[in-house]
């Protein structure tokens, strides 16, 4: 506004028709900017002070404006006595109005300035220190998360590698409690995983080591099924199961047909006995003939000699076939102890209750003559001579 009056005093004092209206020209743009700045100046957000005073200053500036114009046509008339006279009379005093009205429009706008700066200053304390005291916060909150994931990961891995570790040193973690299973098995993310494999091959191992136990233990019923065509454990322990079985089976099966020999050799050495017995008998009817017939005796005396030679020894040979079938029934028995030490399955079970074989019946004893060596009839025996038996 000042530029403004400054051109009306220019516009009075200028004699020059071309200077005047290039004043003039500069008057009417210095209007046409107030005009855009106080448009402008409108549409910004006013508080109640700054509209009052705004709308004092148009009532004061609508006042001013004709009189400038006044002074501005009685200048251009070359009238400059009455020009100067309404400018300083009348003019002026507006434009003081005015131009006051705009200084304190312009103080208001210092002090909401200020007061906004103050509140930004404000403003950027408050968040410079809501800032540091998040970043406290979250480093604070970080650390706590740390720690926890630290936790959360330390401690079932310290629990997944002692139980690998009693793996590799034969401990098969039967006395691991539920609550470690738990927190290495019971996660869904790859320590959960690792834990639930450790779990399974941990399940694995105990159940070939009690499959072993029972094998230790005679018991040959037990199945194993490997839990695949790589799995190298079980298919050997499955191979072995079946070998044993095959094995065990076959002691049985020999068991029982030893037994059935001894059985059927007992039977023989038996009827050999019986068979010595009527011999010797019918030797001993023969011995008390003699005594009727006295004139043959020493023929007979002499046959019978020969035929009782014969009947001992074959009765010898009787007992060593006796003691031979003896001696295999008790190695029958062994071995059937032997198969009973195992618990075998069905098939092999009936082989194993195959009744046993008969122990060798004791041979009948051939009566004897009398013990002086005397015959029935009181003579004195001769010596039997030694022959050879023929069957």
């Amino acid at each position: 506004m000042l530029n403004y009056s400054r051109r009306l005093h220019d516009l009075i004092i200028q004699t020059d028709q071309t200077q005047i209206d290039q004043t003039k020209a500069k008057i009417d743009a210095i209007l046409s900017k107030i005009k855009e700045y106080l448009d402008a100046y409108r549409k910004t957000d006013l508080s109640n002070q700054e509209k009052s005073q705004l709308t004092q200053f148009d009532t004061a500036w609508a006042a001013y404006l004709p009189l400038a114009n006044q002074v501005i046509a009685h200048s251009v008339a070359n009238d400059n006595t009455t020009a100067v006279q309404i400018l300083y009379t009348q003019a002026l005093p507006k434009f003081t109005a005015g131009s006051d009205l705009l200084t304190q429009i312009s103080n208001i706008n210092d002090q909401l300035a200020s007061e906004t700066h103050d509140a930004a200053v404000a403003a950027f304390n408050m968040a410079r220190n809501l800032i540091f005291g998040l970043l406290g916060a979250a480093i604070l909150i970080g650390f706590g998360i740390a720690f926890y994931l630290s936790r959360d990961i330390s401690r079932p891995m310290a629990v997944l590698i002692e139980a690998l570790d009693h793996l590799q040193h034969g401990d098969l973690n039967r006395d691991t409690s539920e609550e470690k299973r738990k927190l290495i098995t019971g996660r869904s993310d790859e320590i959960g995983l690792a834990g639930q494999a450790e779990a399974q091959t941990g399940r694995y191992m105990r159940e070939m080591a009690d499959v072993a136990n029972r094998l230790a233990e005679g018991d040959l019923t037990v199945n194993i099924t490997p839990k695949s065509d790589k799995d190298e454990l079980g298919q050997a322990f499955a191979q072995m199961i079946t070998s044993l079985r095959g094995s065990i089976g076959q002691v049985a099966e020999n068991a029982f047909s030893l037994g059935s020999a001894s059985a059927q050799l007992s039977n023989a050495a038996s009827k050999a006995g019986e068979a010595t017995s009527q011999i010797a008998t019918t030797i001993q009817e023969v011995a008390n003939g003699t005594t009727q017939q006295t004139a043959s005796v020493t023929r007979t005396a002499t046959s019978v000699e020969e035929v009782s030679a014969s009947a001992e020894e074959m009765s010898a040979q009787v007992e060593e076939v006796t003691a031979s079938a003896a001696s295999l029934a008790e190695m029958a028995d062994v071995l059937r102890q032997i198969v009973a030490q195992f618990k075998l399955t069905d098939e092999q079970q009936t082989v194993k209750a195959a009744p046993q074989a008969a122990r060798p019946a004791a041979r009948p004893a051939a009566p004897s003559g009398p013990s002086n060596g005397k015959n029935g009839n009181g003579h004195h025996r001769p010596k039997p001579a030694k022959v050879l038996y023929k069957a």
